[in-house]
């Protein structure tokens, strides 16, 4: 396009002299080249980007497969000196910041299927984090002259399973989370004389279940659940019977040709 370009490929891995495959994959990535058209411009900002994203998927039998998934970019803000200087464009450049950024997520599952189709399940083990590097400088042409400072770093590493088991005419589905969080910041203003720099680490965990039916010829469907949810953060995070969180919902269709549907729900939430 006018502003980036983008590069895929897909098809099957390990693949040798067999007819098909067990494992496929799908990987993408796009550059930007907007920057070298704000350049040409002589415009005061060039804003540089990269992404990508990929897919793998593995059959380990009928009954289990895994999955590899990840998406990612990079952020590189940087500044361009114009050829011919004006006011608006020395205001413009007073108040740009240098910011160099990146973000990555990458998880992987596994789903099984009953032998005896009764349900299947879903286990996910993903982390994701956000790095954030901004400063401003006096001189932000040469990097000189920095006076605020702040970098930053997000990262969430997650485990969550999930259960759906079929038990005669209802179905049964609950699973789990659970979550460790990590944060991290330092600033530096010198302008107003301030410092700042901090690191939280705390846990996240919680659990659910839901059991659902359908009724009078599939018409009426009745869904109801209870989840709980506690942390190692706050100060009560660990009472888990704190945040029992119920909820109960109805399903009803008016006509036989199904074109309506009538709603409703009712429930707690923290």
């Amino acid at each position: 396009s006018s502003s980036e370009s983008a590069l895929t490929f897909e098809g099957p891995l390990f693949k040798g002299k067999n007819e098909t495959s067990i494992t496929s994959f799908i990987a993408s990535v796009r550059r930007s080249y907007l920057q070298l058209l704000f350049q040409a411009l002589d415009l005061p900002f060039l804003p540089d980007y990269w992404d990508y994203q990929y897919k793998i998927s593995h059959k380990i039998d009928q009954y289990n497969d895994l999955t590899f998934t990840g998406v990612g970019s990079i952020d590189d803000f940087s500044i361009n000196e114009p050829d011919d200087f004006d006011e608006e464009q020395q205001a413009t450049l007073d108040q740009l910041p240098i910011i160099r950024q990146w973000t990555t997520t990458h998880g992987v599952t596994w789903k099984n299927r009953f032998k005896n189709g009764s349900g299947f399940m879903a286990t996910t083990l993903s982390t994701n984090i956000l790095n954030n590097d901004f400063k401003q400088f006096e001189d932000v042409v040469n990097e000189t002259g920095l006076f605020l400072n702040n970098v930053s770093q997000e990262q969430e590493t997650k485990l969550r399973y999930n259960l759906t088991k079929f038990l005669g005419d209802w179905t049964l589905t609950t699973g789990g989370v659970v979550q460790n969080a990590d944060y991290a910041n330092e600033t530096i203003d010198l302008v107003n004389g301030f410092e700042f720099n901090n690191d939280l680490n705390f846990w996240r965990y919680g659990i659910y279940g839901q059991l659902s039916r359908r009724f009078l010829s599939d018409r009426l469907g009745i869904s109801a659940g209870l989840r709980v949810d506690g942390n190692s953060f706050t100060t009560t995070g660990n009472e888990m019977y704190r945040t029992l969180s119920p909820r109960v919902s109805f399903s009803y269709q008016i006509d036989d040709a199904r074109r309506w549907t009538a709603n409703a729900s009712i429930g707690r939430y923290y």
